[in-house]
């Protein structure tokens, strides 16, 4: 079953399966608008973090200016210019650590650079697990789930008998039976390789019993039965159903299988009549009959199947045939004897012919046994082993229950499919509920155990099959071999879901798509997968990608606007800000300069602005050391007013 890029919803959904619908909110899209995606929201978180460190520089630069407005260590001046940098914090940390370290040997160098240089790691650690996180709002993973959306959806209809029904369910049938038998061993086990990532669960679990009591009459079971109950399958986290809660259906299945006893139940047959109906008749032929149940064809009264002996010497692999009855069913096309009446279940037989197999070793299995022992003598005497019976015989009972998730009350009894149907209907459920349970009823009577284990070549012994030689099986393969089928219905069962969704190129001239109700056309686009099923798609967490623009939003408006907002509330703070700008340390360098030297001071304009400009055609000159043992005592006396407050030169003067 291949999925094409147009099957996958492209767009915003939520996925159902998380804790809450906002942790579950999701938008999936192309690959390549993914990646672009991935781009900008790394150039924004830096971008937000640059402006989260300019924040916290502002507000330490704001609290310290009580520190600075007289005479302060020197390292304090320094670091508040460090802070109206608009450095990013990783600059800015090192300087900050560049700072402490050359001023290591001051008392109070410790004091004043343990803080800042704290505040700017965590930005920097902050910065980092964002960037980190930020890449994980973006999953293009195997893992992540996509969303099938189709207009193919539903069941088909035949207005016309022209037999395309059958060639089409045929073709759905073989499509789902291929792809369940590999799925089901290679995936169905603790190996599981890595084309076992398409569904939305890996496989569906069961509890297994060995122990369990025969579902039919207690006398027709050889030895305990094996039971393998599944427990409550949610159809929105396990068979990935899209849907809430309240829309939500439990299924629990129970197989219950048994190897049945031949004895007074085969007889010798010679009616020609009824070896007619079943294809056979050979004079110089044994035929075996078992009396199990009859179906509707004429003649064969009680008689269930026929095996001939001569066909199953000259036949080198194994054959199956199947009887499947049901509970409730008002046209039975099979009618079991009353011991194999199931009373709250279905029923199917299975026919195990081993025919002309050779085995290599003596076989205990009470389905598979092999103890008659032949010699080959133009072999070097090679022994081997045949059947010890021309067939073995397996009994199984199918047992349904329905729940709503929301409501652990509101189940249906265990029964058959169509008897557990009938109480369903009697159930007061919503219409998004029923909606759940056709979808589900449509799958399961596509993949009842009858059904798929239809093909001999499902047996797991055949892969220890050389030629028309049996290697060594284990004394209890009928065992292993229905917990084979039971993984086979199991994959069916998830495949048939979403093979529901794609019938394009499966609708003919002569067939067309089931009328549905809404709720059931809601379902078409309600069927996850994972992507490995179909490459191509990137999904983004909705919650976490708007949550960083918004945070992020935040930070770079506060940002941009947060010093002119004080501003406005303390214009001398302000002024202190921005005369750390090193803009404006430059303009008090030059005129600074050009006062020392004795040249016509350049006029500045926009001083109380974060940008300083120069009025007029003035040229400025590089800035250059001061040559302090050439300066005039006038020039020296200069530079010291400049840059000392009147305090000291008063003490200079005296």
């Amino acid at each position: 079953m291949s999925l094409k890029p147009s099957d996958v919803y492209v767009g915003f959904w939520i996925d159902w399966s998380k804790s809450h619908p906002i942790l579950g909110a999701t938008i999936t899209l192309p690959s390549n608008v993914g990646a672009l995606l991935v781009a900008f929201l790394a150039l924004f978180v830096s971008l937000a973090a640059t402006y989260l460190w300019n924040l916290l520089a502002f507000a330490i630069h704001y609290h310290r200016q009580h520190l600075t407005q007289g005479k302060c260590h020197p390292l304090l001046r320094q670091q508040q210019v460090i802070f109206k940098s608009g450095l990013q914090a990783t600059s800015s940390l090192f300087r900050l650590g560049g700072l402490f370290w050359v001023n290591r040997s001051t008392s109070l160098s410790l004091k004043y650079s343990w803080l800042p240089i704290l505040l700017a790691s965590s930005c920097v650690t902050l910065t980092t697990v964002a960037g980190l996180y930020s890449s994980r709002i973006f999953d293009s993973s195997s893992q992540m789930e996509l969303l099938l959306r189709s207009p193919w959806c539903g069941a088909l209809a035949f207005p016309e008998s022209t037999g395309d029904e059958l060639i089409l369910s045929g073709n759905q049938f073989s499509e789902i039976l291929s792809l369940a038998r590999f799925y089901s061993q290679e995936c169905y086990n603790a190996t599981a390789g890595k084309d076992c990532n398409s569904l939305t669960s890996q496989n569906i679990n069961w509890a297994t019993n060995w122990l369990a009591e025969c579902p039919f009459d207690k006398g027709m079971c050889l030895g305990p039965a094996t039971q393998l109950d599944t427990g409550r399958i949610n159809s929105n986290v396990i068979l990935g159903i899209n849907s809430p809660l309240q829309d939500q259906i439990d299924l629990r299945k129970i197989t219950t299988c048994a190897p049945i006893t031949q004895d007074n139940y085969t007889m010798k047959l010679t009616n020609a009549t009824v070896l007619a109906s079943f294809g056979y008749y050979n004079p110089n032929d044994e035929y075996v009959a078992y009396t199990y149940g009859s179906s509707q064809d004429p003649g064969n009264t009680n008689v269930t199947t026929v095996s001939s002996t001569m066909v199953a010497n000259m036949t080198f692999t194994r054959t199956l045939g199947t009887y499947t009855y049901y509970e409730n069913d008002t046209e039975p096309v099979f009618f079991p004897i009353p011991k194999l009446n199931i009373s709250n279940g279905d029923g199917v037989l299975f026919f195990i012919q081993n025919n002309g197999i050779r085995f290599l070793e003596p076989c205990d299995d009470p389905v598979f046994g092999a103890h008659i022992k032949h010699s080959v003598p133009t072999q070097n005497s090679t022994v081997y082993y045949t059947s010890d019976r021309l067939a073995g015989v397996i009994g199984c009972s199918e047992q349904y229950q329905f729940c709503v998730t929301s409501d652990d009350s509101s189940c249906s009894s265990l029964g058959g499919l169509l008897g557990t149907l009938q109480a369903v209907r009697a159930m007061p459920l919503t219409s998004p509920q029923r909606a759940t349970m056709a979808t589900l009823t449509d799958a399961l009577i596509f993949t009842q155990l009858g059904s798929i284990m239809s093909d001999p070549r499902n047996f797991l012994a055949q892969k220890r099959m050389i030629s028309e030689t049996q290697l060594p099986i284990p004394s209890n393969q009928w065992q292993i071999e229905l917990w084979g089928w039971h993984a086979a219905t199991m994959a069916a069962f998830q495949y048939r879901l979403i093979q529901q969704r794609l019938l394009e190129g499966v609708i003919s001239g002569s067939s067309e798509l089931l009328t549905i109700t809404p709720e059931e056309r809601a379902f078409c686009s309600g069927q996850r997968v994972r992507s490995s099923a179909v490459s191509g798609f990137t999904n983004i967490s909705a919650l976490s990608f708007f949550l960083v623009l918004f945070l992020g939003t935040i930070l770079i408006v506060t940002g941009l606007f947060l010093d002119r907002v004080v501003g406005m509330i303390s214009p001398v703070k302000q002024g202190v800000w921005v005369n750390d700008n090193a803009l404006h340390l430059q303009r008090l360098a030059y005129m600074n300069q050009e006062r020392v030297g004795g040249k016509e001071v350049s006029t500045w304009a926009d001083i109380d602005k974060d940008i300083p400009r120069v009025e007029g055609e003035t040229l400025l000159g590089p800035l250059v050391e001061p040559k302090i043992d050439t300066m005039s005592s006038e020039s020296r006396l200069s530079q010291r007013y400049v840059k000392l407050p009147q305090q000291d030169l008063d003490n200079m003067s005296s």
